[in-house]
């Protein structure tokens, strides 16, 4: 595995097996929890959310199948696309 830096925020991750190898995408989420809006006389409270944990969320960006019919020494990204 290789973590490699994209943005503030983003974590891009290359990880490799014996058959594919994997660009993965991960951010930092932030989990919510929200309350439902009340009516009490005349006054509307509106709904209010709190942060109730974060945590990371990776999806998988980019597959290459077939990658390992060469001699890889080394994973990294180039500029040339």
């Amino acid at each position: 595995m290789e973590f490699l830096r994209s943005s503030p925020g983003k974590i891009e991750l290359l990880s490799a097996n014996d058959r594919v190898i994997k660009l993965w995408k991960t951010v930092l989420k932030q989990q919510k929890e929200h309350t439902a809006c009340q009516v009490d006389g005349f006054n509307l409270w509106m709904p209010q959310s709190r942060i109730v944990g974060e945590g990371f969320q990776a999806t998988e960006k980019n597959v290459y199948r077939g990658c390992h019919d060469y001699n890889i020494n080394s994973l990294s990204l180039s500029s040339d696309g």
